[in-house]
């Protein structure tokens, strides 16, 4: 019997289907209100930059595509702001949940879309967004690059890109380095990057790295910051101007802005 290899892609899909992003943060019933409240309480607890960052309220009446929407946490935001985002996952299990969330919340503003960033336009219909917004995801596709040469189909020169991914130079490599070696780094931290270990593809990026991955896809970035330290509770008895410091340095999370160059 001829048994195929199962690609990058593959694997990834089923990782996440199999453990769809934030679970972990609640033990309600998968689906229910109060599983989607404990969530969200946890997400914006614990990642408390995403909100000032994301600025999910100044987007009433703009078009949104989130690429990677996951659940839909960050979706519920934009769709309660009045904005209307079009929201996009690989994971079947993750847009099952999110479909579940809409009917819960009664949003008409959402579109659910089951797509590849990869390829995009081949299943998301192209038209100019006044934000494309993708928050710890493009960092988990095999190709980067081609996803977002794909989003650059959906800009012009007024919209903005919010992308969140990884960061090489942060104290969750380093943690990683000190309980695993620091030999072939890059891809231990792929392994462990995540609440569940085997993580298929998962790329960090220095701030360099990526604003030239950018260049190179046709956008410039106009803003880029570090935050979110990993491991955060153990540095509480450090000074906070200087913790600060240390979260604007070696933060697990860069956040940037990008436009078409």
């Amino acid at each position: 019997m001829q048994h195929t290899q199962e690609t990058k892609l593959q694997k990834m899909n089923r990782f996440w289907n199999d453990s769809p992003s934030q679970m972990i943060r609640s033990k309600k019933t998968p689906g229910s209100k109060e599983f989607f409240d404990e969530i969200e309480w946890r997400r914006y607890f614990l990642e408390t930059h995403i909100k000032p960052w994301a600025k999910f309220e100044t987007y009433a009446g703009k078009k949104v595509l989130e690429v990677g929407c996951g659940m839909g946490t960050d979706t519920m935001q934009f769709a309660r702001a009045g904005a209307l985002i079009t929201a996009v996952d690989y994971s079947n299990e993750s847009l099952e949940l999110l479909k579940k969330r809409i009917t819960l919340e009664g949003h008409t503003n959402v579109t659910p879309y089951h797509a590849n960033a990869e390829e995009l336009s081949k299943t998301v219909p192209v038209q100019t967004y006044d934000l494309i917004y993708s928050f710890g995801v493009l960092h988990h596709t095999p190709n980067p690059e081609r996803a977002y040469r794909e989003i650059t189909k959906y800009m012009d020169e007024h919209t903005v890109m919010k992308l969140m991914v990884y960061h090489a130079f942060s104290l969750k490599t380093l943690g990683v380095m000190l309980m695993h070696g620091p030999f072939n780094w890059r891809k231990k931290v792929e392994y462990y990057s995540e609440h569940k270990d085997g993580s298929p593809v998962t790329y960090v990026y220095t701030k360099k790295e990526i604003t030239e991955l950018l260049e190179k896809c046709g956008m410039k970035v106009t803003d880029i910051q570090v935050r979110y330290l990993w491991m955060r509770w153990y540095l509480k008895w450090i000074p906070k101007p200087i913790l600060t410091w240390i979260d604007h340095t070696l933060g697990w999370n860069i956040c940037l802005e990008a436009r078409l160059k």
